[in-house]
């Protein structure tokens, strides 16, 4: 660039009118991080008939004072006069002010409120822009420092006319056309992911690889995409109306869960660009196949929401679903959701359990044993078997599950009691109690086998704790697999990789490798679809300090404010966290007695371990009550777990 050249007095002077604090609520609120500020400025330059830009940008290292974020295109670029009347009008409707939708090479126009030129400011404080045209280059530059409102002023009635910085004015050159905007004094706090910046940016647009290159750091930015399980349809996209609006989409489900927020859900692309986030239709619990969202991630391509009213929230993240042009896509949405869910469930079933008979002889007898039932009892089993491999993760588990169930259905007189049970009439009452209360013995003596077994995982447990095993990996894993171990209310409490990544990037932590390369935190999460619980288990044996209390209270301090965030109440979350240790020293015990007991929870080993076993173990009697003192099934739990005990095995009655 050429030294600064101001010319012409009788020009004008560059200028932006606004509230004083419209530069604050649109800029530094609504676009706080990297992806979403600079994803407005490479919808100016599809606007402007780019067929390139270029983003230079410090991914993966600390951002320091001297951090520099560009973003260039080759598009058609503004006169002076074009960046005073144009860009630096807050608020100008383009497509309302030129009487046309399309850019000059017929792209549909992304830009709609005008507001996208504050983006910059959500992560930068200043802004310069270098734009040419026909040979003509303008630069000018732009502090948020001296948009926003003084200390102390009424900041609603406070009403400013901002003079940027004007470096040249139509000085000649032989740039091409295009613009330039430079980024400096980031905000940023936290070092950029590299991946997450790319798959997030491609995300945000469809219209990429389309004549349109997105190149991040020299390296060309690949359209969205990820392998997939299952993908509805296996190409391309589905055209579909919703009433009397068209759109377009795909969703596909991926073979291990998705652990970026920004790839989980379906999002809505309106005029090639993101419209809304990710999410699942505002649907959030009590789905079958819920387990699912977890893989899904799909595009539904809607222009109308843009068309005849802007539908799109001012943030260009979220629909306005209330409005009654947009709930009919809102409801489709729902229904296609479970529909969608139903065909993983379907998929990931067969899928589980073609794998597990080829790698498990005793599993492929016992579905193999199916054929022989039946009708409706055969298609009862199949059912339950298909339910239960799409949520129980582990194999073993599952095997020892189905085993069970089908052995229930080999009980002979519990068969004949059920099919008594269609054909008696009202005066036979006495059958049909008989009947229930066969049912009730069944299904306490099927209970009884899963607390048996349970005592004998905690019986493993206590050894791993007894032999002082190590946090990493053993007792985490052990956890993870078992979660009830840290309190039997946690059944349903899964290990979400995706939640750990979420608390380790807002605290910028690096994880440990251990022996077998595997990345480990110092903690992990527990999650349902309500709540997570932030565990962190130290090596028994070993006192705890206060330095890793308080770091375990920045761990869930962190994750409740990243929900804190989350625009859509239904994806936030209660969060709270378990300390397990042998103790903590003074200082920190002293703390956890002063801490949100309902938020932070500190139990020792031994404790865990004793309220583990009894709870189960008052369990299994209670059931054990249910069922007649000699039932061999009930003798047979008790001999096993008489031996777990490391006692002599009972004489058989």
């Amino acid at each position: 660039m050429s030294a600064a050249v101001i010319i012409g007095t009788e020009r004008r002077p560059l200028a932006m009118r606004f509230a004083a604090g419209a530069v604050k609520h649109f800029g530094l609120h609504m676009y706080s991080t990297a992806v979403p500020a600079i994803a407005e400025t490479v919808a100016n330059a599809w606007d402007a008939d780019a067929p390139d830009v270029w983003i230079d940008i410090p991914l993966g290292e600390p951002i320091t004072q001297s951090s520099v974020i560009t973003i260039r295109d080759n598009g058609t670029g503004m006169m002076y006069d074009d960046c005073n009347d144009n860009y630096l009008v807050v608020g100008r409707d383009r497509r309302e002010m030129e009487k046309r939708d399309r850019s000059l090479k017929g792209r549909p126009v992304m830009g709609h409120k005008g507001l996208g030129k504050f983006a910059p400011f959500g992560i930068a404080d200043i802004v310069k822009v270098s734009t040419t045209k026909g040979g003509k280059r303008t630069v000018f530059e732009m502090d948020y420092r001296k948009m926003v409102p003084p200390k102390g002023s009424a900041k609603d009635e406070f009403v400013k006319e901002y003079l940027p910085v004007v470096i040249e004015v139509e000085a000649l050159t032989e740039d091409r056309d295009g613009t330039l905007l430079e980024l400096t004094n980031l905000r940023l706090k936290r070092a950029i992911s590299e991946d997450i910046f790319r798959q997030a940016m491609a995300r945000r647009f469809t219209c990429i690889g389309q004549g349109f290159n997105v190149h991040v750091n020299g390296v060309t930015l690949a359209p969205f995409g990820v392998s997939f399980d299952l993908r509805i349809p296996d190409s391309g996209l589905n055209a579909e109306q919703v009433g009397d609006d068209a759109i377009r989409w795909w969703v596909g489900f991926t073979p291990t869960p998705l652990t970026m927020d920004e790839l989980r859900g379906v999002s809505v692309v309106v005029r090639g660009k993101l419209a809304q986030n990710p999410f699942f239709f505002q649907l959030s619990k009590g789905i079958t196949g819920q387990a699912g969202m977890q893989y899904m991630t799909g595009v539904v391509e809607a222009d109308f929401l843009d068309e005849e009213e802007d539908l799109i929230s001012t943030d260009r993240a979220s629909v306005l679903w209330e409005h009654p042009r947009a709930k009919p896509l809102l409801d489709w949405g729902q229904a296609k959701v479970r529909e969608w869910l139903g065909a993983w469930l379907e998929r990931r079933a067969a899928t589980r359990l073609a794998r597990m008979q080829s790698e498990r002889p005793a599993l492929k007898e016992i579905m193999d044993s199916l054929s022989h039932y039946p009708a409706r009892e055969r298609d009862q089993l199949q059912g339950i078997v298909k339910r239960l491999a799409t949520t129980v993760e582990d194999d073993e588990q599952l095997e020892w599950m189905v085993s069970s169930i089908e052995g229930a259905y080999q009980d002979r007189r519990f068969m004949e009691l059920v099919k008594r049970l269609d054909e008696v009439g009202d005066a036979a009452l006495a059958d049909v109690m008989s009947i229930f209360r066969e049912y009730e013995v069944l299904e306490s003596i099927r209970l009884a086998q899963v607390a048996a077994a349970r005592i004998q995982v905690i019986h493993t447990f206590k050894k791993l704790v007894e032999t002082k095993a190590k946090e990493k990996p053993d007792l985490q894993d052990f956890v993870k697999k078992n979660p009830w171990l840290l309190d039997p209310a946690w059944q349903v409490l899964r290990h979400e990789v995706s939640i750990d990544t979420v608390v380790a990037q807002e605290l910028a932590l690096t994880p440990e490798k251990d022996e077998e390369g595997r990345l480990r935190l110092d903690f992990f999460c527990l999650a349902d679809s309500l709540r997570v619980v932030v565990v962190e288990v130290k090596r028994p044996g070993r006192q705890a300090t206060v330095e890793e209390w308080q770091r375990f209270q920045r761990y869930v301090a962190a994750l409740q404010a990243h929900y804190e965030r989350l625009t859509n109440p239904a994806d936030r979350r209660i969060v709270e966290g378990l300390f397990v240790a042998t103790e903590l020293d003074p200082t920190g015990r002293q703390l956890a007695k002063e801490a949100d007991g309902r938020i932070y929870r500190f139990t020792d080993w031994a404790a865990l371990l004793r309220r583990a076993e009894n709870m189960h173990r008052d369990y299994l009697e209670a059931l054990a009550a249910k069922a007649p003192a000699g039932d061999p099934r009930l003798v047979s739990i008790r001999r096993v777990m008489k031996l777990a005990d490391g006692g002599a095995e009972p004489e058989r009655p």
